[in-house]
């Protein structure tokens, strides 16, 4: 006869997962793509494949994997240590989801690495995150335009930050890095678009001494924000290295690139830093110490010394080779 407690009992682990992988609805399409692409639903699919036979693609594994919540941070941040149940149960369904699925995507080559090193047999596809190359580009109506608004002379370098503060990105510490560069480089000039309000704002950067005429905080939907790109001389990305962080794609990046400007990031975020250093298109640190501050101001200092012109045409054109790499 057929035996059903097998089926039964696996069909129970999977309703289960279904239950503990599901998150609240959001009207906001990307939500719901992220909950198919998120690591609770991968481990969702790979116990449901163990009552039916599923092929199905992990898109964007990276996300998950270099999310808030991966093994890795979550040792890193002493969430979870590396001995607890939570920490094997859920590095092992990751894995195991990887182990099942058909077809993989991610971001950059660390995953394939990992994957690699997994003996995973699923195909890998490479797809990083996309910047608007049509809309980020250099535009001199623009640059004059924000900076006139701004009070601020052709001249006057200007660091560029369109970010936020805290959580998965630097806090008190973008102040202070801003400060010591400030110090090594004469004039120079923060420009910030946040979600943050600006009372927010000036509460972090007073709290470090940082003088409210070296910086100006301005806020802007995505229809507008590429103007600011075009009045700035250098990007920041701050996002603290650690373990997962190899397998992110950062999309500030390609919007960097695409407006021609050179960017300073952490060594072993992304591919990011690797295409800095390779193309010489930028300058990379180790963390957000005074100690990295003061070693790589006269780097950056040097980028801005030289031609606004030659700068923007080397960062386009490593954006091209980026894109075939």
């Amino acid at each position: 006869g057929l035996d059903l407690y097998p089926r039964v009992r696996r069909f129970g682990i999977g309703w289960l997962a279904v239950r503990i992988g599901r998150r609240p609805k959001s009207r906001k399409p990307h939500d719901r793509e992220n909950l198919f692409c998120g690591r609770r639903f991968g481990r969702t699919l790979y116990l449901g494949g163990r009552v039916w036979p599923l092929k199905f693609m992990l898109k964007g594994f990276a996300c998950f994997l270099s999310a808030r919540w991966t093994p890795a941070l979550i040792c890193k941040d002493r969430i979870w240590s590396r001995q607890s149940k939570q920490y094997k149960i859920t590095h092992f369904l990751e894995r195991r989801s990887a182990e099942f699925a058909t077809v993989i995507s991610s971001g950059t080559r660390f995953m394939q690495e990992r994957l690699e090193s997994w003996k995973v047999r699923a195909k890998f596809f490479k797809i990083p995150s996309v910047a608007a190359q049509e809309k980020f580009q250099f535009r001199q109506a623009d640059r004059e335009l924000v900076r006139g608004e701004l009070g601020l002379s052709e001249e006057r370098p200007v660091l560029l930050y369109p970010g936020k503060f805290g959580d998965l990105y630097y806090k008190e510490e973008t102040p202070r890095f801003f400060e010591w560069l400030r110090q090594e480089i004469d004039g120079l000039y923060l420009l910030i678009v946040t979600p943050h309000s600006d009372e927010e704002v000036f509460a972090l950067f007073d709290s470090q001494g940082i003088s409210r005429d070296h910086y100006r905080i301005t806020h802007s939907d995505y229809s507008q924000i590429d103007r600011y790109y075009s009045a700035a001389d250098f990007g920041l990305i701050a996002v603290p290295p650690g373990p997962s962080k190899c397998f992110i794609s950062n999309i500030k990046v390609g919007e960097y690139l695409c407006s021609g400007l050179p960017y300073l990031v952490t060594r072993g975020v992304s591919e990011d830093y690797c295409y800095a250093e390779d193309y010489q298109v930028g300058v990379v640190v180790d963390d957000f110490v005074e100690s990295e501050a003061r070693r790589v101001a006269p780097l950056l200092a040097d980028y801005l010394r030289r031609e606004r012109q030659e700068l923007r045409v080397l960062s386009a054109s490593d954006h091209r080779v980026a894109q075939l790499s």
